[in-house]
């Protein structure tokens, strides 16, 4: 929990807080943390003394194993998810899928509205919505885009040449 604050957007954290299963619109008895009867002025409370606590200057890496690898795994880095398979599976029913290549099966555009509501785009997900800040969320697609495509600057830089070649 020392890092939330500063990948996650705050009034999500509230809310999180607050109500756990409605505001990562998880299906209904699936979502592990229960609802605490814990007041808003509590709940901005509590994220205001985790927000002290955080970091302020996470890299793309960190933020997106902070985000993501609870639950998926990025082979291409030797990265493991941190539940179990059979834990996860329990869980959300399935197994998620390794982030490795998923820039370049999904693209940028679709995550970036996949990432902080994905029942709106794959309805029936077990996915709980993430609530990462805009710039949390902009740092993970850079870190996915450079794990699974690492050649893409230096193919954008040749371009120039093969088309002058051209």
């Amino acid at each position: 929990l020392s890092n939330v604050a500063a990948i996650y957007d705050h009034n999500f954290l509230s809310n999180f807080i607050q109500n756990p299963e409605g505001t990562v619109k998880a299906k209904p008895g699936k979502y592990a943390m229960p609802n605490l009867g814990i007041s808003a002025a509590d709940a901005a409370n509590i994220v205001a003394y985790l927000d002290s606590i955080s970091a302020k200057n996470l890299n793309a890496k960190q933020i997106t194993e902070e985000a993501c690898v609870r639950c998926h795994s990025i082979k291409y880095e030797g990265i493991a998810r941190v539940a179990t398979d059979a834990r996860i599976k329990e869980y959300m029913g399935s197994t998620p899928p390794d982030l490795s290549q998923v820039i370049k099966s999904k693209g940028e555009h679709y995550l970036e509205n996949f990432i902080n509501d994905p029942q709106k785009l794959l309805h029936g997900t077990s996915m709980p919505r993430v609530g990462l800040t805009k710039e949390a969320q902009a740092k993970v697609i850079e870190h996915l885009e450079k794990i699974g495509d690492p050649k893409k600057d230096e193919r954008n830089s040749l371009a120039i040449w093969i088309l002058g070649y051209f």
